[in-house]
C-alpha cells in the first residue's frame, strides 16, 4: 500500500496544492517538506526495529502483533514506517524520471 502511494505521491501533493490555493513553488517550503521527509523516514526506522517488523514480517514471531503501549503510538509509528516507503518510492521514481528524460535528450543530440 505505501508503495502504492509512493507512486502517486506527485498527484497528491497537486490535489493538496489545488484545494489549499498553493500555486507557486517555494525554495524554504521544499527543503522543509523534505526536511519533515528525513524525519518521517528515521523515526520508521527506529520504530521499525523497536517494533522488531522483520521478524513478524518473517514469522518468526509467529504471536502476532501485541502492543503494551498507546493506540496513538501503534498508528504514529506504523504511519512512520509507511513513510519509509512512501518517500523511497516516490524519490525513486523521481531519480528514474531524471534518468529517463536525461537519456532521452542525450539520444536527441547524437
Amino acid at each position: 500500500m505505501a508503495v502504492h502511494i509512493g507512486m502517486s505521491w506527485a498527484t497528491i501533493i497537486n490535489s493538496v496544492r489545488k484545494m489549499t490555493g498553493i500555486t507557486g513553488t517555494s525554495r524554504i517550503r521544499t527543503i522543509a517538506y523534505r526536511i519533515i521527509a528525513v524525519l518521517i523516514v528515521v523515526y520508521g526506522v527506529q520504530a521499525s526495529f523497536e517494533r522488531e517488523m522483520l521478524n513478524k514480517l518473517t514469522i518468526y514471531n509467529p504471536f502476532g502483533w501485541e502492543s503494551y503501549d498507546s493506540s496513538m503510538k501503534f498508528l504514529l509509528d506504523h504511519l512512520a514506517i509507511m513513510g519509509i516507503y512512501i518517500s523511497g518510492t516516490h524519490y525513486i521514481l523521481k531519480f528514474v524520471q531524471k534518468q529517463d528524460k536525461t537519456n532521452f535528450q542525450n539520444k536527441k543530440v547524437h
